[in-house]
Order: C-alpha cells, then structure tokens, then sequence
C-alpha cells in the first residue's frame, strides 16, 4: 500500500484555475480538501519546488537530510532559531516555577547545591504586614498605665544624609522587633531627619511612628560646630525633657521586660567604674537630674573628650545627687562592654545573657566590627559563633513561632529552621523589589 503526502506550497496564495489533468491536478484538488477541513495545518512544512514525482514519495523520503536540504536555507535555520529563543525567553521570565526550576538547575550544575534565592518583598504580603502593624502601634498620644515612666520607645537614627557611615540593617530592624516583642510599648518613635532605604527598612518601617527634627547646630542658643554623634547626645536629652519614656540606641537589643524598671523616676546604667552610658535611659518627662544634666551643656565643647557629657558628665551628677537616678550595674545593659567584641562577635564564651535587660552591640566601637554588623544577614548569624548570634538566633526563631517577623525574614527563618543550608541560602538585602519568590 502507497502513502502519499502532500504538502502545502503557499499558506495565503490562492492556486489559479487551470485546465491541467494529471497528477499535479490531483495534488492541487487534495491540498485544497485537505485546506478546507484543517486549517489550523496550513502552516506545516513549507516547500517551494515539487516535481512531478515528488507525489509517490514516501515520508521518510521527504524528511530525508537530502530533501531537506534543499529546502532549508541558512536564512530560514537563523530566523528558526531566532523564533525558538525568542519564545524561550518569553516563556523563562514570566513563568517564575520555569525560571525557578533554571536557577536550581544551573546551581546545581556548577556549585553542587540547590540555591534558594530571596529577593525581595512581595507588595501584596508587605502592604498587609503594613496595615497589620500600624493598626497596633501608631497611636496618637501616650496613654497612662499606673508606672512613672511613659511605655514608649524613643530612638534616633538618619540625622545627617550618610547616615553617619552606617547602612540600615538587620541588627536594627532586630533592635525594633526585639523592642516591640519584650518591651511591648505603646509605639515606637523613630525621631530621623533622612530616610534610609533598604530592605531591612522596609521591613522596619510598618513599626515605627515616624517624627522628622529639625537639624542640631545650636547648644542653649550658641551655635556649635558638631558631628552626628553629639547631635543625638544632644537629641535624646530633650527627647527626656520633653516627653520621657525609654531611650534606646538603634543597635541596642531588648531581651526581656522594663516593667518593673518603670516604677522609677530615672534609670541609667553603669558603663564601667568611670561613666554612666546614654545609650539605655528610661525616665520621666523632665526630671531634676535631666534638668541638670542639661545645664551643664552650656558648657558644652565638641573638641573635648569624645564621651565627656554623654558619659562622665552623668556619673559625676550621680556622685553628687545620688537620690535623682537609679544607676544598674554593668551587666543590666552594658555587657560584654566594648572592649570584649571578638567574645560577643568571634568566639562564645558561654556569657549568661538571663541577667541582661538588653545587650548593647557597640557599633561605632570597631570600624572592623561595623563593617561586618553592616553585611550581616540571616543565615550568618545561624552559623556564627558569637555570643551575639547565639542570641539573636534566639531571637528570630521566638519572633518566627510569634508570627512577628516580616515575610522577608520569615521566609529565611522558616528554611533555616527546617535544617537548610546556610550556603545555598541567597539574599539580595541590597535590592527591593515589586515582587519576590522563594525559587
């Protein structure tokens, strides 16, 4: 039994009348039945040139490299090609489970692991983080609840436009989480002039109740050349006189309650035999011991010692008036101190943090320390081997199972606690974009 195929010469042209009989009569009334019942093969092979006994080929005859050959040309194999890598790309860059399953391919492939890429915040998921959180804590006036001091958080951060050469991170959006999970205030003040811009940020943002200052170059009335450091010194002490409450630095992590600590007019803590540290003040709007302090700026002379008001000035007001503060001792706020950060970042010593009300990170201490505390991300503090990391997984993995943490960092937590692979685990922390997916 013969099998004839017949292919179609031209997709659009019409074939004129003509008077022939033959086989090529015969081919011509084929193609035209085989047109009206199937259109949708019209564009099927292709050939311009039949000869007369091309009609009692076979299949194989006519998908042979000779017959293919010549019709084939390197013009059509290039526009071929063309169309098939056009469509390709189309297809990879809007189906994300395609695009997906590449990159875990290609990871495969050249680096022998599975990598997992986050790249940012998804809108959808982040707008609903914001309208969840602002439903809780921005509140518009400080409520009373029976305790000296105010439950609010006071913290200051963008007062000069780079930042003071420190990137918003991860270590302060652990600050805000862990403020708002231990302390549970009634809001957040975030008191800036800039805003900085990051992912992190985004995921901070929901929880703050933003105030914009005016920029800080006058000391009672007299102009004063300043760097950014003394300009929040001098911030978070009308911050005190003004509205009271608790004063955190922005690298300062909460690890449990300050209830009990707001039963006093004034609380600071002990930084060593020397000073009291201003980076932790808890106290009541305007206190006589503030009102001192205060004074004593008039005096105030930035060429002096770096941290003479900020931190020696208060412990000799404490010596004199001891009954206008309550002063903590060292490991309430301020241990490990500054000088012991290779323990804290390098090298766990097995420091119990149990009798901590918070853990100062000291990041303008060490230019080496600041570096690293800048590039910090999820899966370095599960595999670090600090007594910081050790807290701060702690942390994550509290604020994860209290459902408190952005869909950003959830999303790491979540796989990192499932036993993933902290080398497989890629971030963009420098990118925000409209959408994300966990590949």
């Amino acid at each position: 039994m013969k099998t004839r195929v017949y292919v179609i010469t031209s997709c659009h042209t019409k074939a004129k009348p003509q008077a022939r009989t033959g086989p090529q009569a015969k081919q011509r009334a084929s193609l035209a039945i085989f047109k009206k019942d199937a259109p949708q093969y019209e564009f099927f092979f292709m050939i311009r040139r039949f000869r007369q006994q091309q009609g009692s080929r076979t299949a194989r005859e006519l998908t042979s490299p000779q017959t293919l050959g010549q019709t084939w040309t390197p013009r059509r194999v290039m526009f071929s090609l063309l169309f098939f890598i056009v469509l390709f790309l189309g297809v990879v860059t809007t189906q994300p489970r395609v695009k997906g399953y590449l990159v875990r391919l290609l990871g495969k492939v050249h680096r022998g692991a599975r990598p997992r890429r986050i790249k940012s915040l998804p809108s959808s998921k982040m707008k609903e983080w914001e309208r969840a959180q602002r439903s809780t804590h921005d509140v518009p006036e400080i409520l009373e609840d029976g305790l000296n001091i105010p439950n609010v958080v006071h913290m200051i951060f963008g007062l000069d436009p780079n930042f003071g050469h420190i990137k918003f991170g991860l270590t302060h959006y652990l600050a805000i989480m862990a403020a708002r999970m231990h302390i549970d205030p009634q809001f957040i003040k975030w008191h800036y002039r800039y805003v900085p811009e990051g992912i992190w940020w985004e995921c901070a943002r929901p929880l703050l109740k933003m105030n914009r200052v005016e920029d800080i170059i006058h000391v009672h009335g007299k102009p004063r050349p300043m760097k950014v450091q003394h300009k929040a010194d001098i911030l978070r002490m009308r911050i005190m006189m003004e509205e009271g409450g608790i004063y955190l630095d922005s690298d300062v992590i909460a690890l449990k309650s300050f209830r009990e600590l707001r039963n006093f007019s004034l609380v600071m803590g002990q930084e060593d035999s020397n000073g009291l540290c201003n980076a932790v003040m808890l106290g009541r709007a305007n206190t006589t011991f503030i009102q001192r302090w205060w004074n004593e700026y008039k005096h105030f002379d930035p060429e002096k010692q770096w941290a003479y008001h900020s931190v020696m000035l208060p412990k000799q007001l404490q010596s004199q008036y001891p009954d206008e503060v309550t002063v903590l001792s060292q490991s309430a706020f301020f241990t490990p101190l500054w000088t012991q950060l290779t323990v804290m970042y390098d090298k766990d010593d097995g420091y119990d943090y149990r009798h901590n009300f918070a853990v100062h990170l000291w990041t303008s201490a060490d230019p080496n320390k600041r570096e690293l505390l800048r590039h910090l991300s999820i899966p370095q503090i599960f595999s670090g081997k600090g007594s910081f990391q050790r807290v701060a997984r702690q942390l994550l993995v509290d604020a994860h199972r209290k459902n408190q943490l952005c869909p950003y960092a959830a999303e790491q937590v979540k796989y990192l606690m499932m036993g993933g692979s902290n080398s497989t685990l890629i971030t963009d922390d420098w990118e925000v974009k409209k959408d994300w997916k966990l590949d």
